[in-house]
C-alpha cells in the first residue's frame, strides 16, 4: 500500500519559489522546479550542485585568496536561507519543518568552509549578514516569488526555462546573469590555477568532465595556459 502523501500547500509553493527567485537573481542554475509530495520532502528546486572539487580547495587553503570561490559559495547560502523566509514572508509561519532543518544543514555545511567552527562570532555573523541578503532580495523581487509560485500551484512542476519565462514576464530584473568583471574572472582564473596545480591530466579531465560550462571553460582556458607555461620552462 503506497503512503498518502500531502497536498500542495501554498507554503511549499513559495517555499520553492523562493529558493528559485533568488538563484535566479545570484545567477545560479535552475534545471527543475517541483512542489509534488514524494516521501520526506514537499517539493525541491534542483540546480548545479556545489562542486565538490570547490568545498575541497576551500577546506585547503586560505578561502579569502579566493575571492570567486568565496562567493559561489555564499550565493548557495543565499539561496538556501531563502525558501523558508519566502514561506515566512507569505504565511507568516514556516510550516515546511522538515525543509526549512535541510536547508540549514546545508548552508551550515556551505558556511563551515568559509568561516570555520573555530570563529563561532564570525560564523554567526555572516549567517545573520546572508539571511538579511536573502530577505533584501525576496522582499525586492517578490512579484516573480509570486509568479513562480502561482505557476506551481498550478502546474506542479516546472523546468528550469520554464521559471526563468515566469520569472522574466513578472520582473526582469529578478533575472541577475552577468558576465564576470576583470578582476572576478582574475580571481577565479588564481583560484582554479592553484587547483589543477595539484591535479594530474587524468583528475582534471574527471573533475572538469563535471563542470558546468561557464566553469568547464574557465578550466580548460588555465590548464592551456598552465601547459604553455611549462613548455617554456
Amino acid at each position: 500500500m503506497k503512503p498518502t502523501l500531502p497536498k500542495v500547500t501554498t507554503g511549499t509553493a513559495y517555499h520553492e519559489a523562493g529558493h528559485a527567485v533568488v538563484r535566479a537573481r545570484l545567477g545560479l542554475s535552475l534545471r527543475r522546479v517541483t512542489v509534488k509530495p514524494t516521501p520526506g520532502t514537499l517539493g525541491h528546486v534542483e540546480g548545479a550542485s556545489l562542486p565538490r572539487w570547490l568545498c575541497n580547495m576551500m577546506e585547503a587553503e586560505d578561502p579569502w585568496n579566493h575571492a570567486w570561490a568565496v562567493r559561489r559559495i555564499l550565493h548557495e547560502i543565499t539561496s538556501l536561507h531563502a525558501g523558508a523566509l519566502a514561506e515566512r514572508i507569505k504565511t507568516k509561519q514556516a510550516l515546511d519543518v522538515e525543509g526549512a532543518q535541510s536547508d540549514r544543514d546545508q548552508a551550515l555545511d556551505f558556511a563551515s568552509t568559509v568561516t570555520p567552527d573555530s570563529y563561532p562570532k564570525e560564523m554567526r555573523a555572516l549567517w545573520a549578514w546572508l539571511e538579511l541578503r536573502a530577505s533584501r532580495l525576496l522582499r525586492e523581487h517578490w512579484k516573480a516569488v509570486e509568479a513562480v509560485a502561482q505557476a506551481l500551484l498550478e502546474q506542479q512542476a516546472l523546468t528550469g526555462n520554464q521559471v526563468l519565462t515566469v520569472i522574466a514576464k513578472a520582473d526582469p530584473s529578478a533575472i541577475g546573469s552577468r558576465p564576470l568583471s576583470p578582476a572576478e574572472r582574475a580571481d577565479r582564473d588564481r583560484a582554479v590555477a592553484g587547483h589543477l596545480s595539484h591535479l594530474s591530466d587524468d583528475a582534471a579531465d574527471r573533475v572538469i568532465a563535471t563542470m558546468p560550462p561557464a566553469e568547464r571553460r574557465a578550466y580548460l582556458r588555465v590548464r592551456q595556459k598552465l601547459r604553455a607555461s611549462r613548455s617554456v620552462r
